[in-house]
Protein backbone atom coordinates (compact mmCIF):
# COMPACT_ATOMS: atom_id res chain seq x y z
CA UNK A 1 0.00 0.00 0.00
CA UNK A 2 1.34 3.39 -0.91
CA UNK A 3 1.00 6.52 1.44
CA UNK A 4 0.89 8.87 -1.83
CA UNK A 5 0.27 8.33 -5.89
CA UNK A 6 3.52 9.97 -7.62
CA UNK A 7 1.09 12.67 -8.77
CA UNK A 8 0.24 13.64 -5.24
CA UNK A 9 3.84 13.93 -4.07
CA UNK A 10 4.72 15.77 -6.56
CA UNK A 11 1.62 18.33 -5.78
CA UNK A 12 2.74 18.13 -2.08
CA UNK A 13 6.38 18.81 -2.88
CA UNK A 14 5.95 22.16 -4.79
CA UNK A 15 3.32 22.99 -2.23
CA UNK A 16 6.27 23.14 0.46
CA UNK A 17 7.42 27.23 1.69
CA UNK A 18 9.60 28.55 3.46
CA UNK A 19 7.60 29.31 6.28
CA UNK A 20 8.42 31.72 9.02
CA UNK A 21 9.02 31.13 12.87
CA UNK A 22 6.15 33.02 13.51
CA UNK A 23 4.01 31.00 11.51
CA UNK A 24 5.08 27.85 13.63
CA UNK A 25 1.71 26.09 14.48
CA UNK A 26 -0.85 27.94 12.69
CA UNK A 27 -3.07 26.22 9.99
CA UNK A 28 -0.59 26.57 7.29
CA UNK A 29 2.41 25.09 9.03
CA UNK A 30 0.35 22.27 10.05
CA UNK A 31 -0.89 21.66 6.44
CA UNK A 32 2.80 22.02 5.24
CA UNK A 33 4.14 19.28 8.36
CA UNK A 34 1.23 17.01 7.24
CA UNK A 35 2.93 17.24 3.31
CA UNK A 36 6.22 16.90 5.37
CA UNK A 37 5.38 13.97 6.85
CA UNK A 38 3.33 11.72 4.24
CA UNK A 39 6.15 12.57 1.87
CA UNK A 40 8.74 10.96 4.80
CA UNK A 41 6.19 7.97 4.84
CA UNK A 42 6.09 7.28 1.08
CA UNK A 43 10.46 8.22 1.05
CA UNK A 44 10.37 5.56 3.41
CA UNK A 45 7.81 2.88 2.18
CA UNK A 46 9.26 2.91 -1.01
CA UNK A 47 13.01 1.87 0.32
CA UNK A 48 11.61 -0.32 2.38
CA UNK A 49 9.54 -2.69 -0.48
CA UNK A 50 12.04 -1.65 -3.24
CA UNK A 51 10.07 0.48 -4.88
CA UNK A 52 10.89 3.80 -7.04
CA UNK A 53 11.74 6.30 -5.20
CA UNK A 54 10.08 9.22 -6.92
CA UNK A 55 10.38 11.69 -3.63
CA UNK A 56 13.99 12.59 -3.85
CA UNK A 57 13.77 12.60 -7.96
CA UNK A 58 10.79 15.59 -7.07
CA UNK A 59 12.25 17.33 -4.01
CA UNK A 60 15.70 17.61 -6.56
CA UNK A 61 13.81 18.87 -9.26
CA UNK A 62 11.93 21.49 -8.21
CA UNK A 63 14.70 23.04 -5.92
CA UNK A 64 12.73 22.20 -2.65
CA UNK A 65 16.26 21.00 -0.25
CA UNK A 66 16.83 24.50 0.24
CA UNK A 67 13.09 24.69 1.99
CA UNK A 68 13.60 21.56 3.76
CA UNK A 69 16.85 22.73 5.38
CA UNK A 70 15.03 26.30 6.31
CA UNK A 71 12.12 24.28 7.97
CA UNK A 72 14.70 22.33 9.85
CA UNK A 73 16.46 25.27 10.71
CA UNK A 74 13.68 27.17 12.22
CA UNK A 75 11.92 24.37 14.28
CA UNK A 76 15.33 23.88 15.53
CA UNK A 77 15.70 27.76 16.45
CA UNK A 78 12.10 27.40 17.99
CA UNK A 79 12.83 25.05 20.38
CA UNK A 80 15.89 26.75 21.46
CA UNK A 81 14.60 30.19 22.04
CA UNK A 82 10.58 29.95 21.99
CA UNK A 83 9.75 26.25 24.20
CA UNK A 84 11.77 27.31 26.90
CA UNK A 85 9.95 30.32 27.48
CA UNK A 86 7.36 28.59 27.05
CA UNK A 87 7.28 25.81 29.53
CA UNK A 88 9.09 28.38 32.14
CA UNK A 89 5.93 30.70 32.04
CA UNK A 90 3.81 29.38 35.44
CA UNK A 91 0.74 31.45 33.90
CA UNK A 92 0.77 29.13 30.77
CA UNK A 93 -1.74 26.31 30.99
CA UNK A 94 -2.63 24.85 27.67
CA UNK A 95 -5.55 22.45 27.63
CA UNK A 96 -4.28 20.75 24.64
CA UNK A 97 -0.37 20.26 24.59
CA UNK A 98 -0.19 17.71 21.36
CA UNK A 99 0.18 21.11 19.05
CA UNK A 100 3.18 21.85 21.20
CA UNK A 101 4.61 18.57 20.89
CA UNK A 102 4.06 18.18 17.01
CA UNK A 103 6.48 20.97 16.86
CA UNK A 104 8.79 19.05 18.78
CA UNK A 105 8.60 16.06 16.88
CA UNK A 106 8.44 18.20 13.60
CA UNK A 107 12.19 18.66 13.43
CA UNK A 108 12.24 14.60 13.69
CA UNK A 109 10.13 14.29 10.55
CA UNK A 110 11.93 16.61 8.56
CA UNK A 111 15.33 15.33 9.19
CA UNK A 112 14.19 11.77 8.59
CA UNK A 113 13.16 12.97 5.12
CA UNK A 114 16.42 14.52 4.81
CA UNK A 115 18.34 11.38 5.91
CA UNK A 116 16.27 9.07 3.41
CA UNK A 117 16.84 11.70 0.57
CA UNK A 118 21.00 11.95 1.47
CA UNK A 119 21.29 8.68 0.77
CA UNK A 120 21.48 9.34 -3.37
CA UNK A 121 24.93 11.12 -4.20
CA UNK A 122 23.03 13.36 -6.38
CA UNK A 123 20.61 15.17 -3.36
CA UNK A 124 23.53 15.70 -1.64
CA UNK A 125 25.11 17.50 -4.93
CA UNK A 126 21.77 19.12 -5.39
CA UNK A 127 22.51 20.61 -1.93
CA UNK A 128 24.86 23.08 -2.72
CA UNK A 129 25.96 25.38 -0.29
CA UNK A 130 22.44 24.81 1.58
CA UNK A 131 25.42 21.48 2.51
CA UNK A 132 27.18 23.59 4.96
CA UNK A 133 24.11 24.11 7.18
CA UNK A 134 23.35 20.65 7.01
CA UNK A 135 26.57 19.63 8.20
CA UNK A 136 27.03 22.58 11.07
CA UNK A 137 23.26 21.04 11.96
CA UNK A 138 24.53 17.22 12.29
CA UNK A 139 27.63 18.80 13.84
CA UNK A 140 25.85 20.50 16.64
CA UNK A 141 23.82 17.59 17.64
CA UNK A 142 27.07 15.26 17.29
CA UNK A 143 29.11 17.38 19.78
CA UNK A 144 26.38 17.46 22.27
CA UNK A 145 26.04 13.29 21.93
CA UNK A 146 29.71 13.35 23.05
CA UNK A 147 30.11 15.94 25.46
CA UNK A 148 27.14 16.14 27.23
CA UNK A 149 27.08 14.01 31.12
CA UNK A 150 23.65 13.47 30.42
CA UNK A 151 23.61 11.50 27.72
CA UNK A 152 22.64 8.30 29.60
CA UNK A 153 20.40 9.66 30.73
CA UNK A 154 18.83 11.22 28.19
CA UNK A 155 19.48 8.17 26.06
CA UNK A 156 17.03 5.81 28.69
CA UNK A 157 14.88 8.34 28.08
CA UNK A 158 14.69 7.59 24.67
CA UNK A 159 14.22 3.98 25.48
CA UNK A 160 11.45 4.62 28.36
CA UNK A 161 9.62 6.49 25.82
CA UNK A 162 6.49 4.85 24.30
CA UNK A 163 4.12 6.19 21.30
CA UNK A 164 2.56 8.87 23.55
CA UNK A 165 0.47 11.40 22.04
CA UNK A 166 0.72 14.38 24.38
CA UNK A 167 -2.09 14.92 25.03
CA UNK A 168 -3.64 16.28 28.22
CA UNK A 169 -6.44 17.61 30.39
CA UNK A 170 -6.33 21.02 32.50
CA UNK A 171 -5.75 19.72 35.61
CA UNK A 172 -2.46 18.54 34.98
CA UNK A 173 -1.19 20.84 32.22
CA UNK A 174 1.70 22.14 33.96
CA UNK A 175 2.75 18.55 34.72
CA UNK A 176 2.02 17.73 30.85
CA UNK A 177 4.68 20.97 30.16
CA UNK A 178 7.08 19.19 32.32
CA UNK A 179 6.79 15.74 30.40
CA UNK A 180 7.04 17.80 27.07
CA UNK A 181 10.15 18.86 28.23
CA UNK A 182 11.32 14.78 28.79
CA UNK A 183 9.85 14.32 25.27
CA UNK A 184 11.99 17.19 24.17
CA UNK A 185 15.60 15.22 25.80
CA UNK A 186 14.38 12.02 24.73
CA UNK A 187 13.44 13.49 20.67
CA UNK A 188 17.07 15.34 20.98
CA UNK A 189 18.76 12.30 21.85
CA UNK A 190 17.05 10.34 18.63
CA UNK A 191 17.99 13.07 16.94
CA UNK A 192 21.83 13.14 17.54
CA UNK A 193 21.54 9.19 16.17
CA UNK A 194 19.86 10.19 13.18
CA UNK A 195 22.58 12.78 12.47
CA UNK A 196 24.82 9.78 12.24
CA UNK A 197 23.73 8.64 9.55
CA UNK A 198 23.02 12.14 7.70
CA UNK A 199 26.49 12.99 8.33
CA UNK A 200 27.46 9.86 7.30
CA UNK A 201 25.90 9.92 4.07
CA UNK A 202 27.04 13.38 3.25
CA UNK A 203 31.08 12.73 3.90
CA UNK A 204 30.33 8.64 1.83
CA UNK A 205 29.16 10.79 -0.60
CA UNK A 206 32.61 13.12 -0.49
CA UNK A 207 32.48 13.48 -4.31
CA UNK A 208 29.36 15.44 -4.57
CA UNK A 209 30.07 17.99 -1.54
CA UNK A 210 30.90 21.09 -2.73
CA UNK A 211 35.14 22.60 -1.80
CA UNK A 212 33.41 24.41 0.67
CA UNK A 213 31.58 21.95 2.45
CA UNK A 214 34.16 19.05 2.34
CA UNK A 215 37.04 21.76 3.91
CA UNK A 216 34.77 22.47 6.46
CA UNK A 217 33.55 19.00 7.31
CA UNK A 218 36.96 17.83 8.08
CA UNK A 219 38.85 21.04 8.96
CA UNK A 220 36.60 23.31 10.83
CA UNK A 221 34.30 20.70 12.38
CA UNK A 222 37.10 17.81 12.42
CA UNK A 223 34.49 14.69 11.65
CA UNK A 224 37.03 12.17 11.45
CA UNK A 225 38.17 13.18 14.86
CA UNK A 226 33.96 13.25 15.89
CA UNK A 227 32.93 10.04 14.36
CA UNK A 228 36.66 8.88 16.31
CA UNK A 229 34.71 9.92 19.47
CA UNK A 230 31.53 8.15 18.48
CA UNK A 231 33.26 4.78 18.18
CA UNK A 232 34.62 4.92 21.34
CA UNK A 233 31.22 5.88 22.99
CA UNK A 234 28.71 3.82 21.08
CA UNK A 235 25.83 5.90 21.74
CA UNK A 236 23.84 3.48 20.26
CA UNK A 237 24.45 0.91 22.68
CA UNK A 238 23.30 1.68 26.02
CA UNK A 239 23.43 -0.40 29.35
CA UNK A 240 20.94 0.31 32.43
CA UNK A 241 22.98 1.14 35.40
CA UNK A 242 20.85 -0.15 37.90
CA UNK A 243 19.04 -3.42 35.79
CA UNK A 244 21.97 -4.25 33.70
CA UNK A 245 19.57 -4.55 30.95
CA UNK A 246 21.36 -4.26 27.09
CA UNK A 247 19.97 -2.27 24.61
CA UNK A 248 20.79 -1.15 20.61
CA UNK A 249 19.46 1.31 18.64
CA UNK A 250 18.13 -0.19 15.35
CA UNK A 251 15.51 0.70 12.69
CA UNK A 252 14.97 3.46 14.59
CA UNK A 253 13.81 2.03 17.75
CA UNK A 254 15.76 0.54 20.89
CA UNK A 255 15.85 -3.08 21.01
CA UNK A 256 17.09 -5.45 24.21
CA UNK A 257 19.95 -7.83 23.25
CA UNK A 258 22.30 -10.25 25.51
CA UNK A 259 25.07 -9.48 26.79
CA UNK A 260 27.03 -11.39 23.44
CA UNK A 261 25.34 -9.01 21.40
CA UNK A 262 26.11 -6.05 22.80
CA UNK A 263 29.75 -6.75 23.22
CA UNK A 264 30.06 -8.20 19.90
CA UNK A 265 27.48 -6.98 17.71
CA UNK A 266 27.71 -4.16 15.03
CA UNK A 267 24.65 -1.86 14.44
CA UNK A 268 24.02 0.02 11.13
CA UNK A 269 24.89 3.16 13.28
CA UNK A 270 27.93 1.59 13.71
CA UNK A 271 28.74 -0.07 10.16
CA UNK A 272 28.00 3.95 8.75
CA UNK A 273 30.45 5.59 11.47
CA UNK A 274 33.05 2.93 10.03
CA UNK A 275 31.67 3.99 6.53
CA UNK A 276 32.14 7.27 6.53
CA UNK A 277 35.57 6.71 8.57
CA UNK A 278 36.74 4.98 6.16
CA UNK A 279 36.12 7.38 3.28
CA UNK A 280 37.79 10.78 5.25
CA UNK A 281 40.88 8.30 5.78
CA UNK A 282 41.62 6.62 2.76
CA UNK A 283 40.23 8.90 -0.10
CA UNK A 284 42.71 10.90 -1.48
CA UNK A 285 41.19 13.85 -2.29
CA UNK A 286 39.68 13.81 1.35
CA UNK A 287 43.69 12.83 2.70
CA UNK A 288 44.38 16.19 0.63
CA UNK A 289 42.13 18.51 2.35
CA UNK A 290 42.54 17.13 5.92
CA UNK A 291 45.12 18.85 7.63
CA UNK A 292 46.46 16.22 9.77
CA UNK A 293 48.57 17.42 12.91
CA UNK A 294 50.40 15.42 15.72
CA UNK A 295 47.39 15.62 18.13
CA UNK A 296 44.78 14.00 15.64
CA UNK A 297 47.14 11.51 14.08
CA UNK A 298 47.24 10.21 18.11
CA UNK A 299 43.40 10.51 18.39
CA UNK A 300 42.97 8.78 15.37
CA UNK A 301 45.48 5.65 15.76
CA UNK A 302 42.92 5.01 19.09
CA UNK A 303 40.72 3.67 16.28
CA UNK A 304 42.99 0.41 16.15
CA UNK A 305 42.35 -1.53 19.19
CA UNK A 306 38.64 -1.30 17.39
CA UNK A 307 39.61 -2.62 14.64
CA UNK A 308 39.88 -6.33 16.01
CA UNK A 309 39.14 -9.59 14.29
CA UNK A 310 35.36 -9.76 15.37
CA UNK A 311 34.96 -6.12 13.46
CA UNK A 312 36.48 -6.90 10.39
CA UNK A 313 34.80 -10.27 9.89
CA UNK A 314 31.61 -8.41 9.77
CA UNK A 315 33.19 -5.22 7.60
CA UNK A 316 35.60 -6.35 5.84
CA UNK A 317 35.83 -3.46 3.91
CA UNK A 318 37.83 -1.87 6.99
CA UNK A 319 40.98 -3.86 6.60
CA UNK A 320 42.80 -1.45 4.43
CA UNK A 321 41.94 1.14 6.80
CA UNK A 322 43.28 -1.20 9.28
CA UNK A 323 46.21 -1.24 7.45
CA UNK A 324 46.19 2.48 6.33
CA UNK A 325 46.37 3.32 9.97
CA UNK A 326 49.59 1.25 10.84
CA UNK A 327 51.08 2.64 8.31
CA UNK A 328 50.18 6.30 9.52
CA UNK A 329 51.48 5.34 12.99
CA UNK A 330 55.11 4.92 11.40
CA UNK A 331 55.31 7.90 9.73
CA UNK A 332 55.18 12.08 10.65
CA UNK A 333 52.23 13.69 9.66
CA UNK A 334 52.91 15.22 6.09
CA UNK A 335 53.44 19.10 6.06
CA UNK A 336 49.74 20.55 5.16
CA UNK A 337 49.84 22.54 1.88
CA UNK A 338 47.03 25.38 2.58
CA UNK A 339 44.34 26.41 -0.48
CA UNK A 340 43.56 29.69 -1.36
CA UNK A 341 40.22 28.94 -0.61
CA UNK A 342 37.44 32.16 -0.05
CA UNK A 343 35.76 30.28 2.55
CA UNK A 344 31.68 30.22 2.85
CA UNK A 345 30.04 30.30 5.57
CA UNK A 346 25.93 28.56 6.35
CA UNK A 347 23.90 31.44 5.88
CA UNK A 348 20.03 29.94 6.57
CA UNK A 349 20.40 29.48 9.97
CA UNK A 350 22.56 32.68 10.64
CA UNK A 351 19.23 35.09 8.79
CA UNK A 352 16.84 33.34 10.70
CA UNK A 353 18.87 34.05 14.53
CA UNK A 354 19.58 38.04 13.18
CA UNK A 355 16.03 37.76 11.85
CA UNK A 356 14.63 37.29 15.25
CA UNK A 357 17.33 38.62 17.17
CA UNK A 358 15.06 40.09 20.55
CA UNK A 359 11.85 39.29 19.49
CA UNK A 360 11.95 36.00 21.36
CA UNK A 361 9.41 36.88 24.33
CA UNK A 362 6.97 39.04 21.88
CA UNK A 363 6.25 35.44 19.93
CA UNK A 364 6.26 32.83 22.68
CA UNK A 365 3.88 35.69 24.51
CA UNK A 366 1.61 35.72 20.50
CA UNK A 367 1.86 31.97 20.59
CA UNK A 368 0.94 30.74 23.86
CA UNK A 369 -1.70 32.99 24.03
CA UNK A 370 -3.33 31.56 20.32
CA UNK A 371 -2.05 28.49 18.33
CA UNK A 372 -0.74 26.86 21.21
CA UNK A 373 -3.77 27.31 23.39
CA UNK A 374 -6.66 25.37 22.03
CA UNK A 375 -9.19 24.18 23.46
CA UNK A 376 -10.19 20.39 23.68
CA UNK A 377 -13.38 20.91 21.46
CA UNK A 378 -10.93 23.03 18.67
CA UNK A 379 -8.44 20.11 19.27
CA UNK A 380 -11.21 16.80 18.28
CA UNK A 381 -12.08 19.59 15.10
CA UNK A 382 -8.69 18.61 14.09
CA UNK A 383 -8.68 15.06 14.83
CA UNK A 384 -9.59 13.73 11.54
CA UNK A 385 -6.15 15.84 9.71
CA UNK A 386 -4.42 14.11 12.07
CA UNK A 387 -6.36 10.72 11.46
CA UNK A 388 -5.40 10.77 8.04
CA UNK A 389 -2.11 11.63 7.81
CA UNK A 390 -0.67 9.07 10.58
CA UNK A 391 -3.22 6.25 8.40
CA UNK A 392 -2.27 3.42 10.79
CA UNK A 393 -2.45 0.52 8.06
CA UNK A 394 0.26 2.41 6.81
CA UNK A 395 2.04 3.01 9.81
CA UNK A 396 1.71 -1.10 10.69
CA UNK A 397 3.25 -2.01 7.01
CA UNK A 398 6.32 0.21 8.03
CA UNK A 399 6.85 -1.23 11.20
CA UNK A 400 9.94 -3.47 11.68
CA UNK A 401 8.52 -5.24 14.69
CA UNK A 402 5.59 -5.59 16.19
CA UNK A 403 4.34 -2.87 18.27
CA UNK A 404 4.67 -2.78 21.75
CA UNK A 405 2.19 -2.49 24.91
CA UNK A 406 1.55 0.40 26.41
CA UNK A 407 1.31 -0.54 29.84
CA UNK A 408 4.33 -3.24 29.86
CA UNK A 409 6.55 -3.22 26.94
CA UNK A 410 5.45 -6.79 25.83
CA UNK A 411 4.78 -7.49 21.78
CA UNK A 412 1.14 -6.24 21.30
CA UNK A 413 -1.49 -7.81 18.79
CA UNK A 414 -4.83 -5.97 19.83
CA UNK A 415 -5.68 -2.15 20.47
CA UNK A 416 -7.72 0.37 22.19
CA UNK A 417 -10.82 -0.05 20.47
CA UNK A 418 -11.94 3.68 20.68
CA UNK A 419 -8.54 5.99 19.60
CA UNK A 420 -7.16 3.13 17.44
CA UNK A 421 -4.00 4.74 18.97
CA UNK A 422 -2.42 2.82 22.00
CA UNK A 423 -1.54 -1.19 21.66
CA UNK A 424 -1.93 -3.61 24.75
CA UNK A 425 -0.67 -6.89 25.08
CA UNK A 426 -4.00 -8.39 27.01
CA UNK A 427 -7.14 -7.05 28.66
CA UNK A 428 -5.15 -6.50 31.86
CA UNK A 429 -2.67 -4.21 30.70
CA UNK A 430 -5.38 -2.03 29.17
CA UNK A 431 -7.69 -1.86 31.99
CA UNK A 432 -4.55 -1.32 34.16
CA UNK A 433 -3.11 1.17 31.81
CA UNK A 434 -6.54 3.06 31.19
CA UNK A 435 -6.70 5.88 33.98
CA UNK A 436 -3.62 7.38 32.15
CA UNK A 437 -4.94 6.65 28.61
CA UNK A 438 -7.80 8.25 28.97
CA UNK A 439 -7.82 11.65 28.82
CA UNK A 440 -5.64 11.52 25.55
CA UNK A 441 -8.71 8.56 24.26
CA UNK A 442 -11.51 11.25 25.10
CA UNK A 443 -9.58 13.59 23.09
CA UNK A 444 -9.14 11.67 20.23
CA UNK A 445 -12.70 10.32 19.62
CA UNK A 446 -15.91 12.39 19.64
CA UNK A 447 -18.63 10.97 21.43
CA UNK A 448 -21.98 11.50 20.47
CA UNK A 449 -24.54 13.15 22.49
CA UNK A 450 -26.58 10.83 22.97
CA UNK A 451 -24.23 7.60 23.97
CA UNK A 452 -22.91 7.42 27.58
CA UNK A 453 -19.63 8.91 28.87
CA UNK A 454 -17.26 6.47 27.16
CA UNK A 455 -14.84 7.91 28.81
CA UNK A 456 -16.39 6.16 31.95
CA UNK A 457 -15.95 2.47 30.87
CA UNK A 458 -13.19 0.54 29.72
CA UNK A 459 -14.03 -1.16 25.96
CA UNK A 460 -13.56 -4.53 24.82
CA UNK A 461 -10.22 -4.25 22.60
CA UNK A 462 -10.34 -6.05 19.49
CA UNK A 463 -7.86 -8.18 17.01
CA UNK A 464 -5.76 -6.21 14.43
Amino acid sequence: EAVLLASEAEGFVQSLQSLELTRIGDPQWQRQHQYIEKLNMQAVLSVAKQQDEFVPEFVVNHGKLETLMHDLLVTEVWKEKIFPLMISNSDFKPQVTFPIYLVLYHEATVLNLLETLSFHSDVVESLGEVALDLIDYCHRKLVKLTQSGSMLEDGLLSVRSKTNSGLSGEDSARSSLSELEQQRRSLEFELALKCVTVSSNLLTNSKSLSLSALTRALNVHDYPLLFASLIELRPWKLRHPSTGQCYQYVDNGWQTVDQAEFNSGIVKLEGCVWLALYEMLTNSECQRKYEMTNYRKNFLLKLRSHLHETVLDQLSFLVPLRQGLEHMALLEPAPYKKELLLEQLPEVRAAILDKYQGKWSDIARIQMGTVFNISAADFKSQAALWSDTYNLDVLEAMLAEPPKCAACGAPAVKRCSRCQNEWYCRRECQVGHWTKHKPACDLMVVVPQNKPNAGAIVEEVKSD
